[in-house]
């Protein structure tokens, strides 16, 4: 004689439980694919392109792939395109002068103590948009900063933004 479960017929009760894990696989969250078809979930974030975090371990997005790094804004914008122990850094002059940051702030060289790219030397900062537009035209502790009264008179913000006087690091009105 078939047995029941709380008036469940043995064998509706089986095709009920069938049904519900069927219903809660097919219902699962289900991994995102990335373009190079991978089911990992991070490769759908923006942390992936920003920062190169695009592999998950554990909780957490991380940076796994020296591709990613390269791939990554920060690779772009800061030269941090090679995969590092904490994860994509920078570490090669090269990286660091092909950089928006060498451009825009001067900051071209790597430097090794830091592990970062930076300014080391005031014609990176001359040859930068920090200088024609701030007066930023001398490498002061990584950084292109003001340091004379002519860099200052000899910017773009010096004839827009009446930005002409030195005070501190900074031009300004």
């Amino acid at each position: 004689m078939p047995r029941d479960y709380q008036g469940v017929p043995e064998a509706d009760f089986r095709l009920l439980l069938l049904v519900m894990v069927a219903l809660l696989l097919a219902c699962g969250p289900r991994p995102e694919r990335s373009v190079e078809g991978s089911a990992d979930p991070c490769r759908a974030r923006p942390e992936c392109g920003g920062y190169g975090w695009c592999t998950q371990v554990g909780a957490n997005c991380v940076a796994t792939s020296p591709v990613d790094c390269r791939a990554s804004a920060e690779c772009r914008g800061f030269g941090r395109c090679s995969l590092g122990s904490g994860g994509c850094v920078a570490t090669t002059a090269a990286d660091c002068v092909a950089s928006d940051d060498c451009r825009e702030g001067g900051r071209c060289r790597f430097d090794e103590g830091s592990r970062l790219c930076a300014a080391l030397d005031s014609g990176d900062c001359r040859r930068s948009a920090a200088c024609a537009t701030r007066g930023e035209c001398s490498a002061v502790a990584g950084l292109c900063r003001a340091t004379n009264q002519q860099d200052c008179t000899a910017s773009s913000g010096c004839s827009t933004l009446g930005r002409c006087v030195l005070a501190g690091a900074q031009c300004v009105r």
